[in-house]
This record gives structure tokens, C-alpha cells and sequence, in this order.
């Protein structure tokens, strides 16, 4: 099983029939390793991409070696939604390895991941094959057929090109890992210990790079019940409960990182994890909220859920619809090609388990496959996913299409010759959508052009604009993402930001009015509007809009930080501390307001306490401790110390 086949020789089929010659080494070689690597091997020459990569890793401390604080952090606190120090601590062995945030050598981890999860998935495969009864040859044909598929599928163009794909990457590869270990243990008998140890680590590991490995029990199930028969439940349950118990953990800091995150303040109540169990009921109650909200939208419930598999199993295969980055929800709602080739999909499967044979490999990838489909599926809302989305998914799909693919050739050169057509199909594609990757303009101008009507595509476009010092083009794409949502803040709070600090003045307040008039109810968009008005010199005015904010979101720290300015500015100084405390307690890790906080203090004689503050100020801003969460108001209002907080309210 570790090592390399041997050379096959040509054998013959029932009827006499001479079976193609495949597969020798060469071909196993060419398929799994050359064909891939010629595909995305140029990805090492790729930069990074505003879109996460440089938010996660470049503008990140944690992710800038591996120093005793940062494995810490990592493993101690949340990171924005997410809770996957594995990913974190892989950038920052990276990191340390190629000498800094240098994107080619993190490119390279990439690829050399996904070719290994090529060759773990043919291993396993190979495995399954035998165990289900299969002969060597088709065993080895199944295996390679299954793995070549993967290889090359469009599916695998984000993790491997976009660097913060390597979550994804990880998970499969732990994944992949778990089922390899955990299927020899059973096999081993008394012998199986260490092997069910090193496979309790991999599905850990796994679970602490993407939260889609909580499947991994399902998977490991299902290969004991489609592949090996197992029929007794009380024995398939002991055997996989230890994938159960830490699927249940994974389950369980999946729920902590989405209840823990504040939607009103864009920030997570409780930054560490060991703060977020100690409150797990309160968090309980908050999450169901939330819940209760999403449910209750016409794109929740049973019938959407089951149309929504039958679209995303027709992607998986005919990957013609995959989006670059991130579809607005509505995309691909109706798309009549797409309906059809998902509707001939499903028949399709559903005709091949119904004819006879040995169907336990397409029983094993199809249900695996959906099994590792339904996370994302449910989570996300929309029918248009990230293609990243299906890297396990199709992962699973291909030990179903391997068996396919060498049931159908039935050793006939013809059918040979259909699945190499497929397999280059795949490449091809492949190579075509690995070109929007290459760097954070092409990236999001793609993804204008895929969605010219989406907000969030020319956002990103613009935020790429402002990173390249182009401010007017910035400008023009804010306002049109401004103008395609009225109702989304961030694009508004960017656009007048954007024109009141490179100084427009003449733009800066009418926008600022435009905004706060199309969403009289947002607290952002009216404290914005309240420095808008300060800039103009319309004191009295401002401080009125900022009492507005303050009354519709009286918790938000960063609004509380504006009014205990708005206070300063008026010689309120004593009235200012407690509102900077309160903003503290709120979200205790903002340099910015700690330094307000200091300012405050020495001018009211307590020199000592400010001392402290503006020594912790420091400490936050140049440690980035921690990454709990973004405060999009925090660089609106220029800091009363010596410290200015960036726009994820980490400090510089």
C-alpha cells in the first residue's frame, strides 16, 4: 500500500478481450504527478491576493514565525470567525522556512499539499478497492482513475492558487490521513493501537484546519458499512466513536467562533476560546437569534435545502458554473444549463446504483460525497458556492467516478480514451480559471466582470484600487457598490473615509449625506456622517449626529470611543474616561481607545493610571493583540494619543 505499483502487463477481460495496458508506473507518474504539476506548478510565481491573504497573513504578527507568543495565540484565540490554528501555525512554519512573507514559497506549500492529497486519495482508494473485493489490476485502475479526476478538477484551483486555500488543503490532508490509519487499524486487530492514536491526531488536526472535517466520522462509517459490509451497529459505533467524540469538539468550537462573533459591533464578544466555553450558555441563547433571523428567510427550509444538493452534485461534475472567489446569493439561482446538467447528474447516479455489479466504491463516494457536501451547503447561504467548497466534496465524489470510470471502459481502448478526454477537460479548465489568481487586480477585476451587479465584487476591487494608491478609481468603485446596496454599510462608510482622508471635502460631506439618508437607522453610517460634519466645521451638528449613533448602538465601542472624543473636543474631559472605559469592557483589546483612555487620564491629574494605559496601548498595537475582530468605525476619528488603531482595530 506505501509503495509504488508495479508494472502491469496487459491481461485479458471475460470474452478474451485484451485489456488496455494501463497502469504501469509511467502512466501512474504522468497522471498523478506530472499532469497536475504542469497544471498549477506556475502558481509559484504568484503574488498574494487582497482577499484574506493579506489580512490572515501578511498584515498578521501571529502568522510571522513560530515565537513561543504566536503558537499561544494560535491555539488560544479565536481569529476573526474562525477558529484553525493548524492553518495559522502552517503560515507561520512557512513563514519561518522561506524568511518572510515572500508569496512563492507559500505558493509552493500549497501545491506540494494538493499533490500529496492526490496521492493519499489514490492510496485510499487503492485500499477500498481491494477490500470490497476488487482484483488488483482493477483495484489499481479504480485507485488511479479516481485520484487523476481529483488532480486536475477545477475544484482544486482556489485551495491550491489563493494561499489562504490551505485551509482546505490541511483538512484534506489530515482527512485523507484519519481514514488511511484509521481503516489499517481495523484491519490490524489487537495490533492497532498506535494506528488508532495516529489517526485520533490526524482527524483532530483536520478538524483544527477546516470545521467540514466534522464529516470525517460519517466517512469512516460509511466506509466500514459500503466498503467493508459491516452490519453490526453496536460494533461500527465502538469502532468509530473516538472519530464521533472529536468530531463533537470540532462541532462544538465551530459553534463558539459563530456564536462568540457580534454582528452589530463586526467583532467577537469573547476573543479567547477559553473565555467563550466559560460562557457557553449566554453564547447559547445569542446564536439562537441569530439563528432564528436566518431561518426565517424564504431561503431556508427542505425544499431549498434538497435543490440546492441537486444544483451544487451538478457543479461538482460539470464544473462549467464555478465562480471566482465569493457569488452574490441569487447567482446561478436559474441558470436553465445548469438545472439540466444537475437534473441529469442525479438520474445519471441514480440509474448506475441501480444496475448490478459491485457497487460498494460507488456507494462509499456517493453518499461520502454528500455527506461532505451538506456543511457548506447549509451554512452558506445562496446556491452559488466558492469553488473551494468542494475540495473535499469532490475528493469524495472521485472514488465514486474512479469505479465509474473503469466500469464503463469494461478494457475497452474507447473507453480509455473517454476518460483521458475527461481528465484533460479537467486540466484544461483547470489552467484557464488558475490565471485569476495570479494577482489582486486580475483576482477581483474577474470577479467584476463574472458579477458586474454584485457589491461586494466591486468593493474588493476597490479596496485593491486604494492598497495601489488609486484613489479616484477606489473612489468610483465604492460608489458603485455603494450605489448597487444602499443598504450595506461598508461600502458607504469606505467611499466617505476614502474622500475625507485624502481630503475632499466637497465630495466628503454630500456622500456622507447620501449615505446617512439612505440608512437613517444605522448607527455607522450616522457617527460617520457626525466626523463628515466635524471635518466641515459644523461642531454642533456633528456632535448631534454622534448622540443619534450613540442612541441606536449604545454598546458599540467604537461609538462610544467617538462620543468620548466628541466630549474632549468640548472640554468634557471627566465625562470622556467612562465612556472609554465602558468601550474597554466591551472589546478590551483596541490600542486606540486605550490611548484615548491615557490622554483623558493625565489631563485630569492621574498621570500614574495614564502611564498604565498608554503602556498597554503600545503593547496591543505593537504585539497585534489579539485579532478578536474588525471594528470598521475605529479609523474614523483620529486617536488622542500616540497610538492609531488600523481598520480591524488591531493597532499598527
Amino acid at each position: 500500500m506505501n509503495g509504488m505499483p508495479e508494472n502491469i502487463s496487459p491481461a485479458a477481460a471475460p470474452g478474451g478481450r485484451p485489456r488496455a495496458p494501463w497502469p504501469g508506473r509511467a502512466v501512474l507518474v504522468l497522471l498523478l504527478f506530472v499532469l497536475p504539476f504542469a497544471v498549477f506548478s506556475r502558481v509559484v510565481f504568484f503574488d498574494f491576493i487582497n482577499y484574506d491573504d493579506v489580512e490572515v497573513l501578511v498584515d498578521n504578527p501571529q502568522a510571522h514565525g513560530l515565537s513561543a507568543p504566536n503558537v499561544k495565540r494560535a491555539l488560544t484565540y479565536f481569529f476573526v470567525e474562525a477558529y484553525y490554528p493548524v492553518r495559522l501555525l502552517s503560515l507561520a512554519l512557512d513563514y519561518e522556512l522561506w524568511g518572510g512573507a515572500d508569496p512563492m514559497g507559500f505558493h509552493l506549500t500549497n501545491l506540494i499539499l494538493h499533490l500529496a492529497n492526490a496521492w493519499l486519495l489514490f492510496l485510499l482508494v487503492l485500499s477500498s478497492a481491494r477490500l470490497a473485493g476488487h482484483d488488483a489490476l482493477t483495484s489499481r485502475r479504480t485507485a488511479l482513475a479516481g485520484a487523476a479526476l481529483f488532480a486536475v478538477h477545477p475544484a482544486a484551483v482556489e485551495p491550491v492558487g489563493w494561499i489562504m486555500g490551505r485551509e482546505e488543503l490541511l483538512m484534506l490532508f489530515f482527512y485523507l490521513s484519519c481514514l488511511l490509519l484509521h481503516t489499517r487499524a481495523v484491519r490490524s486487530g489487537n495490533k492497532s493501537f498506535l494506528l488508532h492514536v495516529l489517526a485520533a491526531y490526524a482527524a483532530l488536526f483536520s478538524g483544527l484546519s477546516h470545521a467540514t472535517a466534522m464529516t470525517l466520522p460519517v466517512a469512516a462509517a460509511l466506509h466500514h458499512v459500503a466498503v467493508a459490509g459491516e452490519r453490526d451497529w453496536k460494533r461500527l459505533l465502538a469502532r468509530t466513536s473516538y472519530l464521533w467524540a472529536i468530531a463533537g469538539v470540532v462541532v462544538l468550537l465551530r459553534f463558539l467562533t459563530l456564536a462568540t462573533y457580534d454582528e452589530a459591533t463586526q467583532s467577537l464578544l469573547f476573543p479567547r476560546v477559553a473565555d467563550a466555553l466559560a460562557r457557553l450558555p449566554d453564547l447559547a441563547g445569542h446564536y439562537r437569534m441569530v439563528v432564528q433571523a436566518a431561518t426565517s428567510t424564504p431561503d431556508s427550509g427542505i425544499l431549498h435545502a434538497l435543490f440546492k444538493v441537486i444544483l451544487l452534485s451538478g457543479d461538482a461534475v460539470f464544473p462549467f458554473f464555478l465562480p471566482t472567489g465569493q457569488a452574490p446569493d441569487e447567482a446561478g439561482l436559474a441558470h436553465p444549463a445548469r438545472l439540466i446538467q444537475s437534473a441529469a447528474v442525479i438520474s445519471f447516479f441514480g440509474i448506475v446504483l441501480w444496475r448490478p455489479g459491485n457497487r460498494r466504491l460507488l456507494a462509499l463516494g456517493l453518499l461520502w460525497f454528500l455527506a461532505a457536501l451538506y456543511p457548506d451547503a447549509s451554512w452558506r447561504i445562496g446556491l452559488l458556492l466558492p469553488s473551494r467548497v468542494f475540495y473535499l466534496p469532490v475528493a469524495a465524489l472521485s472514488v465514486a467516478g474512479g469505479a465509474l470510470a473503469v466500469r464503463a471502459a469494461g478494457g475497452r481502448r474507447a473507453g480509455l480514451a473517454a476518460f483521458l478526454a475527461v481528465v484533460a477537460l479537467y486540466a484544461a479548465m483547470s489552467t484557464v480559471r488558475l490565471s485569476a489568481f495570479q494577482d489582486s487586480l486580475t483576482f477581483h477585476t474577474k470577479v467584476v466582470r463574472e458579477f458586474p451587479d454584485f457589491w461586494k465584487a466591486h468593493l474588493g476591487l476597490g479596496m485593491q484600487y486604494l492598497r495601489l494608491s488609486l484613489y479616484e478609481e477606489a473612489a468610483a468603485e465604492y460608489e458603485k457598490a455603494a450605489r448597487l446596496d444602499p443598504d450595506q454599510d461598508e461600502p458607504w462608510i469606505r467611499l466617505v473615509k476614502l474622500a475625507m482622508d485624502q481630503g475632499w471635502k466637497d465630495r466628503a460631506l454630500p456622500w456622507a449625506r447620501v449615505m446617512a439618508r439612505t440608512g437613517p437607522a444605522s448607527a455607522d453610517r450616522r457617527a460617520l456622517l457626525g466626523m463628515a460634519l466635524d471635518m466641515a466645521g459644523h461642531k454642533e451638528e456633528a456632535f448631534g449626529e454622534i448622540m443619534k449613533a450613540l442612541a441606536l448602538k449604545p454598546e458599540h465601542p467604537a461609538i462610544l470611543n467617538a462620543y468620548g472624543v466628541a466630549l474632549m473636543d468640548r472640554g468634557e474631559t471627566r465625562g470622556a474616561i467612562p465612556l472609554f472605559l465602558k468601550a474597554l469592557a466591551r472589546y478590551p483589546h483596541m490600542a486606540q481607545v486605550e490611548a484615548n483612555l491615557a490622554l483623558a487620564l493625565e489631563q485630569t491629574g492621574r498621570p500614574e493610571e495614564a502611564r498604565e494605559h498608554y503602556l498597554r496601548a503600545r503593547e496591543i498595537a505593537q504585539r497585534g493583540l489579539p485579532p478578536g475582530g474588525r471594528i470598521m468605525l475605529m479609523p474614523l476619528w483620529a486617536a488622542r494619543g500616540p497610538v492609531r488603531a488600523t481598520a480591524n482595530g488591531k493597532g499598527p
